[in-house]
């Protein structure tokens, strides 16, 4: 599959439900072709996608993306 030359580096699923809730992934891990896959493939099954770089992880939007 497509999927399979993507990277994802955190991916969190919730406890109850076992459903994907975000993936969190560095973009300089993909290509930008594999970045655009990875986002709209994900937002069809309704996961938010977070790109953040190794050194830019900001909990405030990561808290933000969970509550929505």
């Amino acid at each position: 599959s497509y999927l399979q030359g993507c990277h994802l580096d955190y991916v969190l699923v919730d406890n109850e439900s076992s459903a994907v809730k975000l993936v969190i992934t560095d973009p300089q891990h993909n290509s930008d072709e594999n970045n655009r896959f990875i986002d709209a493939t994900l937002a069809k099954m309704g996961v938010k996608v977070l790109h953040l770089a190794k050194n830019d992880c900001d909990a405030n939007l990561i808290k933000s993306s969970l509550v929505a």
